[in-house]
């Protein structure tokens, strides 16, 4: 699908397998720097601080 829209990447945490059977895991410190990336844009965003275009 092709779209203009603008698409967030990267907000994954880090691990191995995702969505299959073999072993799925996540590493658990990539959980509070995720966290952390995503609360600052959400504030960010709601402060005019970062462009919506």
């Amino acid at each position: 699908m092709n779209t203009k829209a603008p698409v967030i990447e990267g907000f994954g945490l880090r691990g191995f397998g995702s969505h299959s059977t073999n072993a799925e895991y996540i590493l658990i410190p990539s959980i509070v720097p995720k966290l952390y990336l995503a609360t600052r844009m959400i504030m960010d965003i709601s402060n005019g601080k970062a462009p919506l275009k």
